[in-house]
């Protein structure tokens, strides 16, 4: 609300807040949610300002103690200010949600602040918001992880006030965030509270994932902290006796740069000074203390090293299925189709047909005036002939305007937004095109919660291809197969040199297109979790395992089923996905705070892909990267691709730190080596 002039300290946090007029809705669907986030990530990223906390809410709706407290501030203020203006005397004034009257007192503004507090500031408290769930780590680097809530519609009563709540001692440590439904018998607090994950990369809200029991923090005896106080020269410790030291063998300790933490940590100092004047604990200390309870990244970047599953070796991709090992370099691609063939048809129910032929229509040549050098940005219609009737999508590619030809990045998720501005300058300055298109028209993603029918499969090329096996997955990659029919008729294009990228199921898109196209010189994948680069068979802390595929099982097909649960038995890992693309360049970003990703179980599988690749004499043209943040395309996955693509296409000297991770924990998921060729 920026109508009043405010003061702004650097490097302290500030509190904002943006609602729209009188109630009215400012998000109407998920996409409404992701392209604030998105705006709000590049704007953050462009001026330097970090998010260490946020909440979404369709509108901002006032509760019934909220309400109270404005019709007791407007009684109030009619006898000590008079009446208000256009209003009947002795009539309930009724302001939009966060608003209080003009003409209040100083009391009844203080009583009113302490409900907007609740009401505001925590609204799965104040009864504003229906529930809470988890959407940490969507804003990029740039969120520091505290809880973060993305809350949902209003509901009519009131949710019983429950703060500080930690999780209890023997708990499942999986549980990312202490929200959940409360309940109370006979006066005491007892409650269970269910990790909700991110919807981009996680199961469906509401659904339980992981539980854990939540008690309430332990209250200190009265004067105890006063006393810590008085013995530590009146700072107050902000080191929690719940957090594991360091020197614990059981957690994995990553350490980033600055963070939230110690934002928080100079804002105690603070606070610690009106405490020394004050003689008295503050509540906002305590509040701090508690804030660093529950951050989702503390300091230290403490993760468990046990994995959550761990069932047994990776199969040998050199093992043959007659008994049989690959000995010489010759024999590897009949084996890579091999594997190909079988994942292809066991985990993702096989690709629709090829049509019988492609049509282009050219739709508009234009370009972007408004940047350097006026880009051209030119869009097309592929027609895709055959099956039970014609089929047709859009494309655009940006492209520099000098001569070409031009290497092509081909990214499918034109259904999310992940792409900026400054990510596709990046790419232009690169002398790369960049190839756009909407996966989703081939098929619907029904990833989303809610969904009337998880299990559908119609519309899109369901329709075209009627009876045939294929999940979405395979259909979107399709969808690639046909961008590359269309720059193999584009003269500005290199086709020599045509890659693929793609986030969290579009990374899973991504291999599986790079997998059974090899006009696809170079894959990229970022976060692409189960049934992408991570292992099923070995999954670390927080990790998506294979239950996936009842998570979502219109993207995969069926032959997976009879495996959950019985991980080791499947004929094959995603090492085997991975080693199938080979010798062809493949680039896999991660990020370390993306738990639900599994990088652990990404690092095991790049080893074992790895060994194919050494095989083939090309062992640097498999290379993985981890960053600090969450789940994101973050614009530094976008610089670790082209600097990789720099490196492998132009021959420059690589800038990105490659295939190093912080796991010194983590021993090989295999025994078997590669053969001497």
């Amino acid at each position: 609300m920026p109508r009043i002039a405010r003061v702004v300290a650097p490097e302290m946090p500030h509190h904002i807040t943006q609602r729209g007029n009188r109630r009215q809705e400012v998000f109407f669907c998920e996409q409404d949610y992701r392209a604030y986030l998105a705006l709000m990530k590049e704007w953050c990223g462009r001026h330097g300002l970090r998010v260490w906390a946020y909440c979404l809410m369709p509108n901002q709706p006032a509760s019934p103690r909220l309400r109270r407290a404005k019709r007791a501030s407007d009684r109030r203020a009619a006898v000590g200010a008079g009446p208000v203006p256009g209003r009947r005397r002795g009539a309930p004034a009724l302001h939009a949600a966060g608003e209080l009257p003009r003409g209040m007192a100083r009391a009844s503004l203080a009583r009113a602040v302490r409900v907007v507090r609740h009401g505001r500031a925590l609204p799965h408290r104040g009864g504003a918001v229906h529930r809470a769930q988890s959407r940490a780590g969507e804003v990029g680097p740039a969120c520091g992880g505290l809880a973060v809530l993305q809350c949902g519609r209003p509901r009519r009563r009131p949710q019983r006030r429950v703060g500080g709540w930690r999780l209890a001692r023997g708990a499942d440590r999986r549980v990312g965030l202490h929200v959940g439904r409360v309940s109370h018998r006979r006066g005491r607090p007892a409650a269970r509270a269910t990790a909700a994950p991110s919807r981009e990369h996680g199961p469906p809200a509401g659904r339980a994932d992981v539980r854990g029991t939540l008690e309430p923090p332990a209250r200190p005896r009265p004067g105890a902290q006063e006393a810590r106080a008085k013995a530590k020269g009146s700072e107050l410790s902000m080191v929690s006796p719940e957090l594991p030291p360091n020197s614990s063998s059981r957690y994995c300790n990553i350490v980033s740069p600055k963070g939230g933490q110690e934002l928080v940590d100079e804002t105690a100092a603070i606070l610690n000074d009106i405490y020394k004047e004050r003689g008295k604990s503050s509540r906002l200390i305590q509040t701090l203390a508690r804030i660093r309870l529950m951050t989702a990244q503390n300091p230290n970047k403490r993760y468990h090293i046990e994995p959550i599953l761990n069932r047994g070796e990776l199969p040998d991709p050199f093992a043959m299925s007659d008994g049989d090992s690959v000995t010489a370099r010759e024999e590897w691609p009949a084996r890579s189709r091999e594997w190909r063939d079988m994942i292809l048809d066991m985990e993702y129910g096989g690709l629709p047909p090829k049509p019988d032929a492609i049509k282009i229509e050219t739709l508009c040549h234009s370009g972007v005036r408004r940047w350097p050098d006026a880009p051209n940005l030119w869009s097309y219609r592929v027609h895709c002939l055959g099956g039970e009737h014609s089929f047709s999508f859009c494309v655009r590619i940006l492209f520099p305007s000098t001569p070409g030809p031009f290497p092509a990045i081909i990214n499918g998720d034109g259904c999310w937004w992940y792409n900026s501005d400054d990510v596709a300058q990046r790419v232009l300055d690169s002398g790369c095109a960049l190839v756009m298109f909407n996966r989703t028209e081939m098929a619907e993603d029904l990833g989303y919660t809610e969904v009337p029918d998880k299990n559908k499969r119609s519309g899109g090329l369901y329709d075209v291809y009627p009876g045939q096996t294929f999940g979405a997955l395979s259909a979107w990659a399709w969808g690639y197969h046909r961008c590359v029919d269309l720059l193999h008729e584009l003269p500005f294009i290199d086709t020599d040199r045509i890659a693929v990228t793609g986030h969290s199921r579009g990374g899973k898109t991504t291999l599986l297109a790079g997998a059974t196209d090899e006009r696809i010189t170079l894959v990229n994948d970022n976060a692409s979790c189960a049934g992408g680069s991570a292992a099923f068979r070995y999954v670390g802390d927080g990790g998506e395992t294979l239950n996936i595929i009842n998570d979502f099982p219109s993207w995969f097909g069926s032959g997976l089923q009879p495996y959950l649960g019985r991980e080791e038995d499947i004929p094959f890992d995603q090492h085997c996905l991975l080693a199938s693309i080979a010798p062809r360049p493949l680039l896999l970003t991660y990020a370390l705070d993306d738990r639900w990703s599994n990088p652990e179980g990404m690092v095991q599988c790049a080893s074992a892909a790895g060994e194919v690749y050494r095989f083939l004499d090309v062992p640097e043209n498999l290379a993985f990267h981890l960053r600090q943040g969450g789940h994101s395309h973050a614009p530094e996955d976008w610089d670790v691709l082209l600097d990789f693509i720099a490196w492998k296409w132009e021959g420059k000297k690589p800038n990105a730190r490659y295939n190093s991770h912080p796991y010194e924990h983590l021993k090989p998921a295999f025994s078997w080596k590669a053969p001497n060729a």
